[in-house]
């Protein structure tokens, strides 16, 4: 999690003199290169998995198999967060992944905490819908 932080950091400050713009945007565009560098860093420390033989002594208390369910349901969960709507993706991404508190959240897209919980909570019905959908076969939200 450090190492990703830093990854994040560090493509904001090489990346900072092709920013145009003002403090609004500059805070939206810290958010999107922090999203963009986290998918990237899952999508890299998912590829690296260990060992079946040295992940199965590690981790006794769960199976290799329990393990592998637990990661394609994260990666499920990232396919769907990425059919919402830019805005409640963003705080999709904020919330559930970059561990960030409503009030937080609605201070940095300049929305109400209303707002927010009530972006969340129709995202969560899109997502449960879209997870029926694809379980029985369709397309669509």
């Amino acid at each position: 999690m450090e190492e990703c932080i830093n990854v994040v950091f560090l493509s904001i400050w090489n990346n900072s003199d092709k920013f145009n713009g003002d403090s609004n945007d500059f805070k939206k565009w810290i958010c999107a290169v922090a999203k963009f560098k986290s998918i990237d860093y899952y999508r890299k420390a998912s590829k690296k998995m260990e060992p079946t033989s040295n992940y199965m002594e590690l981790n006794a208390g769960i199976s290799a198999e329990d393990e592998l369910i637990m990661l394609e349901n994260r990666t499920e969960l990232i396919n769907l967060i990425n059919h919402l709507e830019p805005v409640e993706r963003d705080i999709f991404i904020m919330k559930f992944f970059l561990g960030f508190k409503t009030e937080d959240i609605s201070t940095k897209l300049g929305l109400t905490k209303a707002s927010v919980d009530n972006r969340i909570y129709r995202g969560k019905k899109k997502l449960s819908k879209r997870a029926r959908n694809l379980m029985l076969g369709e397309n669509g939200i």
